[in-house]
């Protein structure tokens, strides 16, 4: 499990790409191919890292006006956002000064959900412009150790 540094900011991985979809998030690891579907406020947590933030001072930020029972879903959400490598340490970079984030309102404030999808990993892994093989076509896996393609 990754551990939250509480001296660190962190920062939306730029490795991930991410689209809007009406009421949900979908963002993707290009490097493994993950996917992840975000609804309720999980978009607003992971874009409030879109600058860099200390996790802890950005959740007490945004659940201000919050019961506790939401605070701590948001709380649990950074941790996964950040153990699924969504946000990432910022690298010599400042945190954001407090007061620039915007508070969920207790009466609008939705439960922040992460789904995420294994399930098209292999297909969304594989680099169509790079993986090209004459005989085979396009795209190609890449041989893997037990001589499998």
């Amino acid at each position: 499990m990754t551990q939250l540094r509480t001296d660190a900011a962190y920062h939306v991985n730029n490795r991930i790409v991410a689209e809007n979809f009406d009421d949900e998030m979908v963002l993707i690891d290009v490097d493994n191919g993950i996917y992840f579907s975000m609804q309720g406020s999980a978009a607003a947590v992971w874009r409030a890292f879109e600058t860099p933030q200390v996790p802890a001072s950005a959740c007490a930020e945004l659940t201000a006006e919050l019961t506790e029972p939401d605070r701590l879903s948001v709380a649990r959400l950074i941790h996964e956002l950040a153990e699924r490598k969504l946000i990432v340490e910022a690298e010599a970079a400042p945190p954001a000064p407090a007061g620039r984030l915007s508070r969920f309102a207790a009466t609008s404030f939705a439960l922040p959900v992460l789904g995420v999808f294994t399930d098209l990993a292999d297909l969304i892994a594989i680099d169509p412009v790079h993986e090209v093989d004459d005989q085979a076509g396009w795209p190609v896996r890449p041989a893997s150790g037990d001589g499998q393609a």
